[in-house]
């Protein structure tokens, strides 16, 4: 029997080693993985989010912040999203883009997730949720059409993906935010809501001096601001959970269905359940303030976003030992019984040739 490898054809241009080697368990575990700052990347974000809640009551620091900030927007801190958003962008391989062309269904397949699936899952996730919280519904608006350009390349490594085709998505999704993500933002903040009886514009315009209000000067001490925390990660973790499991399945079940293998179904996936939080959050604090409920949900989401996309390694692992175990006995089985069927047809033409003679 030839090489298993052989009986699952890729539908673009191959790109990974055989299915053989990647059908085989992990020998590492997956958070060993990781690097020392990726691995405990949820405790940074908390620490470094705690360390601001702290300083934001001094007054001095109050100071600072008012003396720094020209036409509502914070010089320092427009500087740091800046230097945030720089090393995923510098990351991508640009010249590997070529390869998400390889094959068309698969193009649009990604183009349909990431573009058209996912920020709508979010758009409606958010305005069921939060219809009465409309900053909430704002912030995780702007992180749904916000497609991830950095972890992503961690999952899809951690679980065993097509690197050089999922850069290639990544890099696709970095051109296409640039002209898509101010009209989707547009119109999942001024158009939609009103659509479904929100008035998110007037909403947040009047909530955002409050929120920010209650948010940087009325926290008081770190037991408060950890409530705070606490209660804003149980009231918004439902809806992301949803959104990441429903985009991860959803689409990782799309990719199989159309004949991709394992290595370009996690790049699928993965591309299509993560989402880009330095950008959102950089637009969330450019249009409604450092202190608005926006801002603070993209904070948020990305630390809901780290140990899901972590447990969603370990479902790609399971879905590899179901459905494309499954995919390659049912391939084996064709293969015999097209061997088989072969076989009778060289015999009974041998045995008419004798009959003949």
């Amino acid at each position: 029997m030839s090489d298993s490898s052989s009986l699952q054809q890729p539908l673009g241009q191959p790109l990974t080693s055989s299915t053989e080697a990647n059908t085989a368990a992990p020998r590492t575990g997956v958070v060993g993985k990781l690097s020392f700052l990726d691995r405990f990347l949820t405790l940074w974000i908390l620490l470094v989010a705690g360390v601001g809640l702290g300083l934001g009551q001094v007054d001095a620091i109050q100071d600072f912040i008012d003396d720094t900030t020209v036409d509502g927007t914070n010089v320092l801190v427009a500087i740091g999203l800046l230097v945030m958003m720089y090393p995923p962008l510098a990351k991508v391989r640009w010249n590997l883009v070529h390869q998400i062309f390889a094959d068309w269904r698969l193009l649009l397949l990604t183009t349909v997730q990431n573009w058209v699936l996912g920020p709508f899952v979010m758009f409606f996730l958010s305005s069921a949720f939060f219809h009465d919280d409309v900053g909430y519904m704002t912030g995780l608006s702007l992180v749904g059409c916000a497609r991830c350009i950095a972890m992503v390349v961690v999952w899809n490594s951690l679980a065993g993906g097509d690197a050089e085709y999922c850069a290639a998505i990544v890099a696709m999704n970095s051109v296409l935010t640039i002209g898509l993500y101010s009209p989707y933002a547009g119109l999942f903040i001024n158009d939609l809501p009103s659509h479904l009886g929100i008035d998110s514009s007037a909403e947040i315009h009047v909530a955002m001096g409050e929120v920010a209000k209650n948010v940087g000067i009325y926290m008081g001490a770190p037991f408060v601001a950890a409530l705070l925390t606490w209660y804003t990660l149980t009231k918004t973790k439902v809806p992301l959970l949803l959104y990441f499991m429903f985009m991860f399945v959803v689409s990782f079940l799309m990719s199989w269905w159309l004949g991709a293998t394992y290595e370009q179904t996690v790049a699928l996936s993965f591309t299509a359940a993560s989402n880009n939080f330095e950008l959102a959050l950089a637009v969330a604090i450019a249009s409604f303030g450092l202190k608005s409920d926006p801002a603070l949900m993209s904070v948020v989401g990305a630390l809901i976003e780290i140990p899901t996309m972590l447990a969603l390694v370990y479902l790609a692992f399971w879905f590899r030992k179901t459905l494309f175990t499954v995919r390659k006995k049912d391939d084996e089985a064709a293969l015999v019984d097209a061997m088989e069927e072969a076989e009778d047809s060289a015999t009974a033409g041998v045995y008419a040739k004798k009959t003949d003679l």
